[in-house]
This record gives C-alpha cells, structure tokens and sequence, in this order.
C-alpha cells in the first residue's frame, strides 16, 4: 500500500494548473441531489466536451435506471445503487463527484485516473468550518475518519474521487454500506486496508462559497447535528466491523461436542491435581480468616441473611462467599480445605466455561489454548485458592460478558439464543451477590460498546439483551439487597457510596500509581504472560495478514480486558487481585494468537518457533529456584516435599531436553513440552510454595503447633482480630482487646499472670511501658506473638476496691 498525501494551495503557482491531457472516455458518479448536480453536470460536460473527451453522468437515485432531467435538455443515467452505476458504466475510468462540489479542471488534473493505472486518487478541500456546537462534533468525525479508518477524504470534506473498473475489482464491495454518505471513504479505507494503492490530495484552503443550511437535514454535505452523530456512529461501526475485527467466525467449525468435552475433561482433570492438591494449609490472614469466620458464624448463629463480624453487622461485602463456605462447612465441616472448597470449584466452571463459549465464539482449538494459558498463570492458580470473592468475581463476569456474545451471535447472527441470555443474566446477579455493583461495572460498558460497534448483532438481539440480561440479573440479587435495606436504612450509604464510590475516587487504604497493573499483569500471568507483547501487536497491526483474521469476538475479548485492566488502573484504591477479571480475555486472546500462528504455512522457523525453546528454558531454571526456595527457605523438608520437587525438575529437565531445545521437534510438540514444563512451574509455586509461606506467616498456626505447650494459658488478642481462631484453637481461652483498652489488658495480666499476647510491635511496647520491670515478655512462636509473664514475687496487687497500688 502507498498513500501519498500531498496539500495543495489553489493559487496561480499550483501544480493544479498545468493543462490537462488529453483523457479516454470517464463515467462520472454523482449521489442523487437535484439542488445542487444540474450546475455541477453542466459545468463538468461542457469542460470534457471542450476537452474532446467522452462522458457520461450517473446518479445514484432510489428510483431505479431511468434518464432524468437535471439540467435543461441535459440528459442523464440513473442507477439504483452504486454497484450498479458501477456495472452500467461504459468507460473503464470511473470517477465520483460530491454533490456540492465544484467542478475545477485544475483539481481533475491532479486525479485524472489516466495519470495513474495502478492507485485510488482523490482531491478534496478541507473541511469547512461549522457553526455552533457543530464545530466539536465535525472535529470529532474528522479525527475517527484520519485516525481510525486512516483517510483524509471525508462527506463534509467535498471533493473527486477517480480509479479504473479493474481497480474496483480488486475491492469486497459487500463490506461497504452502499447507502452510506460516506461510502467513498469507506472505498479508499478498504482499499488501504487490502494494500492497494491509494493516493490521497487535500487543498489546505476551503471551498468557497460553501455554506451551512441549518433547513437542509439530508444533504450528505452540510449535515445537521443529528446527520453527523449518525456518520460518527456508522464510521465507528465501519472501522469495528470491517477495518479492525473484519473475519467472520473463523475457525468456529470445529467445535464438535466430542472434541469440546474431551479438551474440558482433561483440563479439567490438570486444574483439579493443581489446585486440590496440598490446599490444606494455614489460612492467609487477615482476609481468609476474616471470610472463614463469617461462615462459621452463619453455621453457628443459622442467620444467613445479615453477616456479622465480632458482633457487629458486616456490610463490607456481599453475601455469597459467606453463604457458600458456610454450606461447604455443613457438607465437609469446619476445616481449611472446606473453606477454599467453593473457590476452587469456582474457577473449574470458569475453566469448563471458557472452553464451551469459547468453542462457539473463537473456534475450539483457540479456546481451549486460551484456557491452557490461564491454567499456566501462576496468579490465576494461587488466586483461586485464595478465599476472597474475586475468585467468584472473575467467573460471574466471564460467564455474563461470554454468554451474551453467545447469545446473541448464534445460527449466523440471525436467531437469538434466549437460554444464553438469561444465564447471563443470573450470572451478573450473582456476581452483584459476590462482590456488588463492580460485576456491572465490569461487564455492562464493553458489552454495550461492542453491541454498538459491531454491525452484526440485530435489534432483536440488542431488544433480547436489554429485556432478559437485567431482568434475571435483579430477580437473582435484588431481594438481598432490599432486606438488608428495609431492615438496615444506613447500609445503602456504608456499602454504596463509602466501599464504592469513596473508594474509587479516594482510596482509604491501598493506594498505588496508575502504572501499577502494568507490572502485576506480567507477574502474576507469568509464564503465560510471555505472549502477551505478541498479543497486543497482532490485535492492534494493520498488517493485513492478521487483521483480516481477527473477528468481532476477538474484539470483544480486547474491549473487555482493556476496559477491566483501564478501570481499576484509575481507581485509586489498588490490590493485584482486583485486575483477576481480565486473565481469562486475555488467556483467550493468547490462544486466539497461538491458533493463529499454528494456522499459518511456513517452512522456516520463525521467531515464534524460536520462542518455546527460550520460555522452556526460563521456566526451567525459574522451577529449580522455585523448588528450592520451597524445601528450604521456609524450613519445609519433610521427605513427601522433596520428593514432589525431585520429581517435578526431573519432569522438566527432560521435557526441555527431547523437545524445546531439538530443532528438529516439530512446533506443535515444542509448545505442548514448553505448556507442561509451565505447569510444573505452576504446580511448584501453588503446592509447594504457597502453602510454605503461608506456614511461615500464620499466627493461628504458630500458636496452635507451638513446642513448649502452653495451651493452659489464654491467647490475647491486643489491637488485633481473632479470626478464625475456634479452627485453630478450639477449647482455647482468646481474649480481644481493644488497642484503646490498655487498663483492660492490665486487669487481665493481673489476674492470668502468663499469656501469650498477639499484637504489633508498637502495641507491645505500650504493655511494657505499663508494667514497667514488673513484666517479662519475650518473642513468641510466631510473627506479632509474644509470652508474657509476670512473676508471683513482683505481680501487680489489686486493692478490694480494684485500683492498683
């Protein structure tokens, strides 16, 4: 493709005025407008009559071939549609001339199409300026028209557009819209996009005597707001559907039933060893044990609609974690493995769900690719296992945000599939139900946008969408919310406006820069992130060899996790497992590039081929640190961990040894060998090392396994909260006391003269200023735990009225 743009000054020195050579026959188009052709065909004929060169006039008018008066005794063709101008011309030169144009035979010199045999060429004035609040709105459409469809030429632009038959037939006419004001530029756009040649001249002055009819609402040229909203909406649609994601279900055939519940099972089976395996560890603390302990409140009180956290109503949160570990209690009884239970569940209907949507929006090679590549995100896998709602979270949005594309795009994007819709739906009340209002947040906007870019969803979809989607969505979460509002007026405000809105805009806690997903994406995606570099140059080029691969479900995948990964970049409250919404699109899109490559035809390596060998080894190496740090760091050296790890690099160097590093293995097997040795990265990090740092960090379970047996004496709990402490220390004596209550842990000490204390450092030196010598206290088992003593010769005595001496 060439574009040569080049401005030109209509001035007495201008190019323009060379004089014309002499021209075969031209068919010249002009778009049905009686106001203003009858001048424009009289003044164009008499100059090519003048030229001693043959022509002939066709106008695109709606009522079908027949010769229409439009100038005095000038007689001129119609056609019903530019395509059949197109058919009915009779000269292999073909020019189009915009209605309020002025016909300039300097201007005809500059794209006379006998000039050039091989390029589209047009001439076009600038833009004229606009009234009013009009001016915004042209500026707008003109920078969509430059920036995303890569044209100067535009409807408000008016100018002369030549190229041959022959050209024309080198161009999709269907993924033009025929009835479009801006179909020229839509024709040069495709040209450009399909590497044709396309050449682009632009005078930097404006045409005169142009002015703005504010009574003339159908003229192509001097559109009203309203008409240049419309272009602005069509160009949009244009550049979505038929620049940017223009394929149309590529690669979806092979989504047969069989294939589709063989690749679920036995990525299934692989998430299942990884992530049960060894999930019997210590809860991370403060927020697994928070959310175990709102469960087992649940299953001590029986209250399941109103949570309660040390007596007081929790509205921090929505219900739903609470709701399906306190029934995972009832099943399993209280224990760690019982409480990641419902997570880990979760994120296998994830992994089942991307394969079986998947199959039916990006083919199932792609989709099941793609959820290989989740599975091989360390952060996706240790995440899972993490008892919070974004486990849950990262579902409902995938499920709502999938089943809608689905939906909407089944038997050809004719017929609307209902059944998708309302799971969709029920799956955004729940996710409302996990998490609040973010599920909405996260799924609505990229839904709606890519339901209005892409030209391909019906009415009746959209009508189908807007009436089932919220409507499922309200009957699912609605009803907790209006108990909890009836019988609790202040919530709306404590869980709206202050863990939401005041959130966002103004974090109370955990506030880090706007770039600070950026790194976290490659961390916690890793080794899967690897990709993601290619991910974001074969969505984003123009190179026509991956554009015209790329669907409208390719885009919304992007939309999607662009819109998740931006949303939270600006919120300025920031944890790493807030951005877990975006890992499967973006897992999707690296299967959807992997497919992409596997489909193309070579025979040389390239740098693709090259890669498998450079992430094995990487990910090898990373596996023996990982390893190591897991039997070692953490004091962790029972035989059954060392023998996992001894096995696991074994599994990898000989893996990386008979595949990845022979040039002679074929890419397929290299990639599969590369995803195993990912996974045994993966499988290292979660059994082996996660659950070691966890036992490192625990304070319940430092206090629960601690040597000298001090179970006799009490546990308090000094500025700190005692979650889940009936799991580890049942039949315990733990005490909370509140940092402000100081007098009240003397009290205590006075009466219980040994105790293990768990606070933070500053707190226990408040204790130690109190007691002054009167007090021995030293480090404890674990982090922020501590043994207090007092001795019986120097214990502080109370006086019968319980002031102290």
């Amino acid at each position: 493709m060439q574009l040569t743009e080049n401005p030109i000054q209509s001035t007495a020195e201008d190019p323009c005025d060379l004089p014309a050579p002499t021209a075969p026959g031209v068919s010249v188009i002009l778009f049905n407008d009686p106001a203003h052709q009858a001048k424009l065909v009289a003044d164009a004929r008499a100059w090519f009559d003048n030229q001693q060169t043959p022509v002939e006039f066709i106008v695109v008018s709606s009522q079908g071939p027949k010769l229409a008066p439009l100038s005095g005794s000038l007689q001129t063709e119609s056609a019903p549609s530019f395509e059949a101008a197109i058919q009915s011309a009779k000269y292999e030169h073909v020019a189009v001339i915009d209605a309020v144009y002025r016909f300039d035979s300097a201007h005809w010199n500059v794209v006379n199409p006998v000039n050039s045999t091989e390029a589209f060429r047009s001439w076009s004035y600038a833009p004229s300026k606009a009234p009013g609040s009009r001016k915004i709105l042209i500026w707008l459409y003109c920078q969509i028209m430059r920036r995303l469809m890569g044209v100067v030429k535009n409807r408000v632009a008016p100018g002369i557009t030549t190229f041959t038959k022959t050209q024309l037939a080198k161009v999709d006419l269907t993924r033009l819209d025929l009835a479009d004001p801006d179909l020229v530029s839509q024709l040069l756009s495709v040209g450009k996009s399909d590497g044709l040649a396309v050449e682009e001249h632009r005078c930097t002055s404006r045409q005169p005597e142009l002015q703005w009819h504010k009574s003339n609402s159908s003229d192509p040229h001097l559109p009203k707001s309203k008409s240049v909203k419309r272009s602005i909406k069509r160009s949009l649609q244009f550049w979505f559907s038929q620049l940017a994601f223009p394929a149309r279900r590529h690669g979806t055939k092979n989504a047969t039933s069989e294939k589709t519940a063989l690749a679920t099972t036995t990525l299934l089976l692989l998430a299942a060893i990884i992530l049960f395996t060894n999930s019997s560890f210590p809860l991370f603390e403060p927020d697994e044990a928070r959310n175990a302990q709102l469960a087992m409140n649940i299953v001590e009180t029986g209250q399941w609609t109103a949570l309660s956290l040390s007596g007081e109503p929790y509205w921090d949160k929505p219900p739903l974690l609470a709701w399906m570990t306190a029934v995972s209690y009832k099943c399993f009884g209280i224990s760690e493995w019982s409480t990641r239970l419902p997570s880990i569940l979760t994120s296998l209907f994830l992994l089942a769900f991307m394969i079986i949507a998947g199959a039916k929006l990006i083919g199932l090679r792609a989709a099941t690719i793609g959820t290989a590549a989740l599975l091989l995100a360390w952060g996706f896998a240790f995440q899972t296992r993490y008892v919070t709602m974004d486990a849950m979270l990262t579902f409902f949005t995938t499920a709502a945000t999938l089943g809608i594309a689905v939906g909407v795009r089944n038997k050809g994007l004719k017929k609307v599939k209902k059944s998708w819709l309302i799971a969709s739906g029920i799956a955004i009340g729940l996710g409302i139900l996990a998490k609040g209002p973010v599920c909405l947040v996260l799924t609505v906007p990229p839904i709606v946008v890519w339901m209005f870019l892409n030209r391909e969803v019906s009415r009746e979809a959209i009508r189908a969408t807007v009436k089932l989607v919220p409507l499922w969505a309200a009957i699912v979460s609605a009803p907790w919310f209006i108990v909890t509002m009836a019988t609790n007026p202040e919530f709306a405000w404590y869980f709206l406006w202050k863990h939401h809105v005041v959130r966002f805009s103004d974090a109370f806690n955990h506030q880090e820069p706007l770039w600070y997903y950026i790194p976290i994406l490659w961390l916690f995606m890793f080794p899967a992130s690897i990709l993601l570099p290619r991910v974001i140059y074969v969505i984003s080029s123009r190179n026509p060899k991956y554009r015209l691969l790329r669907t409208p479900s390719h885009g919304l995948l992007a939309l999607s996790a662009l819109w998740i990964v931006g949303f939270f970049s600006m919120s300025q409250c920031k944890l790493p497992a807030y951005v877990l919404p975006a890992f499967p699109m973006i897992a999707l899109l690296i299967g959807v590039i992997v497919n992409f490559e596997f489909d193309k035809p070579t025979t040389k390596r390239t740098r693709f081929d090259r890669l498998p060998k450079r992430i094995a080894i990487g990910v090898s190496i990373l596996s023996l640190v990982v390893g190591i740090a897991s039997v070692y760091q953490f004091g962790n050296r029972e035989i059954a961990s060392f023998a996992v790890f001894s096995i696991a690099i074994t599994a990898s160097v000989f893996l990386l040894v008979q595949y990845p590093l022979k040039r002679s293995t074929p890419r397929k097997n290299s990639w599969l060998a590369t995803s195993a040795i990912g996974l045994i990265f993966v499988f290292l990090g979660v059994s082996q090392l996660v659950p070691s740092i966890a036992r490192d960090r625990s304070i319940l379970n430092s206090i629960a396994t601690d040597a000298q047996n001090r179970s006799s004496i009490p546990v308090i709990y000094f500025g700190r909260d005692t979650f889940a402490s009936e799991l580890y220390l049942p039949g315990r004596e733990v005490v909370h006391i509140d940092e402000e209550s100081i007098t009240q842990l003397e009290s205590l000490l006075t009466k219980r003269p040994q105790a293990t204390i768990v606070a933070s450092n500053e707190n226990i030196e408040r204790v130690k200023a109190s007691f002054g010598a009167n007090i021995s206290i030293t480090a404890g088992p674990g982090r922020h735990t501590f043994f207090a003593s007092i001795e019986p010769t120097i214990r502080v005595a109370s006086q019968p009225d319980g002031q102290k001496r």
